[in-house]
């Protein structure tokens, strides 16, 4: 039987998807806490601490894929946080960094997995780390 946190969690999870595909900066950030740390683990990728970093961080990924979807695989929910594997679909529309290699939009839907490692409090997000499957990211977008 999960426990009320895990629960909590699970729906944190839930919402958060939901805001991300309203593709609502606002929603978004309201599921954070103020000391929030955004980490994308990829080559180069400055981590954001703090509200208005991450508001920028997220601010910057909602324009840069003004389309995206999220579709999730799987929600493993427990009383530290959640971990959220889901496919993200969608259109680059401003220039992305690769890992050194900046690849320039070029109108093409594409797909590929994302793994959310998040670690909530109080029923709000305090540390949120993103792996991407880069390989079919880039393989996607070259």
């Amino acid at each position: 039987m999960a426990s009320r946190v895990e629960e909590q969690n699970r729906t944190l999870a839930s919402d958060y998807v939901e805001a991300w595909n309203e593709h609502s900066l606002e929603k978004v950030m309201r599921l954070h806490a103020d000391e929030s740390v955004f980490k994308v683990h990829m080559a180069g990728a400055p981590e954001a601490r703090g509200s208005e970093e991450c508001r920028a961080a997220f601010g910057f990924l909602l324009e840069a894929w003004p389309d995206q979807q999220f579709d999730i695989q799987e929600i493993v929910a427990h009383d530290g946080g959640y971990v959220c594997r889901s496919i993200l679909t969608g259109t680059l529309a401003k220039p992305w960094n690769l890992g050194g290699t900046v690849v320039e939009p070029r109108g093409q839907r594409v797909s590929f997995g994302i793994l959310d490692v998040m670690t909530c409090r109080e029923g709000l997000i305090v540390r949120k780390e993103v792996w991407l499957d880069g390989g079919a990211m880039m393989a996607a977008l070259m």
